[in-house]
């Protein structure tokens, strides 16, 4: 009697065992089935979201992008509704996303960077080749030659372009006679002035250390005598000037034709007088930027 009750006994366990094995069996599957769909519907899993985490932003679409966004945003709501703590290869993806997302915003975030206006300081010194005097009174010309001279200059340049510079300047010219009448006193001009410089985009070496370029100059001319004449005026005028240069490391050699004019203004009678005074001149200058 106790055998058969001890079979029974033992059968009893084989049977709870081999039931709890089924369920347990079943729950293990159950729960990887569960693991898998959580997987699958977990919007940091996405092919499409994961594709677009490795292109930079500029690299994206405009579309991409908010699809980049929308799923951004359901990654990092998911990782905050997830309780668990120890790491896991989905928690370092989730941190990956947080990160992209992160850099996503911070690009956005970046104000654009504001380019600054290029220019320079250009100061040029002159040797001015014998130019002609021009007198001219209701027909009455007088027209002599002046002896040479020197001249520096100096001009604010800022950028318009890669290849044109604009400004204003203005030059001092040194104190310089008639060739026919040295003891008749000296003259001179000092012109006030805008400037454009364009350089020529297919005559630049491979460097772009060696530029050519031409000049255009047009502003006012104030006329000076060392000697008064007492009943006159000196009056300004217009001034223009054309030219071309040469820059070479940073050095600049012009050659330059210019026009200077100026009136003497007559007390009594009420008349005026035109003055004119052309020149060539030859120099070397230095752009100081920063």
């Amino acid at each position: 009697m106790i055998n058969l009750i001890t079979f029974k006994v033992f059968l009893l366990v084989i049977l709870l065992s081999s039931t709890t094995g089924i369920v347990l069996g079943q729950t293990v599957v159950t729960q990887e089935g569960e693991n898998q769909i959580k997987i699958a519907n977990n919007p940091c899993n996405d092919e499409r979201y994961l594709e677009l985490k490795t292109k930079s932003l500029d690299e994206m679409s405009d579309r991409e992008y908010q699809y980049f966004l929308t799923y951004d945003e359901k990654c990092s709501e998911q990782n905050k509704s997830q309780t668990i703590t120890r790491p896991t290869n989905t928690s370092l993806e989730n941190k990956s996303s947080n990160d992209g997302k992160n850099n996503v915003n911070n690009s956005n975030n970046k104000s654009p960077k504001k380019t600054k206006t290029k220019g320079y300081l250009y100061t040029g010194f002159n040797f001015d080749a014998e130019g002609n005097y021009e007198l001219d009174l209701d027909g009455f010309n007088i027209d002599e030659d002046v002896a040479t001279g020197y001249s520096i200059c100096t001009e604010l340049m800022m950028e318009l372009n890669e290849n044109i510079f604009f400004g204003f300047g203005g030059e001092y010219q040194s104190p310089r006679t008639l060739v026919d009448f040295e003891d008749g006193g000296k003259f001179s001009f000092t012109p006030i002035y805008g400037i454009v410089r364009a350089y020529s985009s297919n005559m630049v070496n491979a460097g772009g250390t060696q530029k050519i370029y031409g000049i255009a100059k047009l502003g006012y001319s104030f006329y000076h005598e060392e000697e008064e004449i007492q009943g006159i005026e000196l009056e300004k005028g217009n001034y223009f000037g054309l030219g071309a240069g040469l820059m070479k490391n940073r050095v600049q050699f012009e050659i330059t034709w210019s026009k200077c004019s100026g009136k003497y203004k007559l007390e009594n009678p009420d008349n005026s007088i035109d003055i004119s005074y052309n020149k060539v001149s030859i120099g070397i200058g230095f752009p100081f930027s920063e």
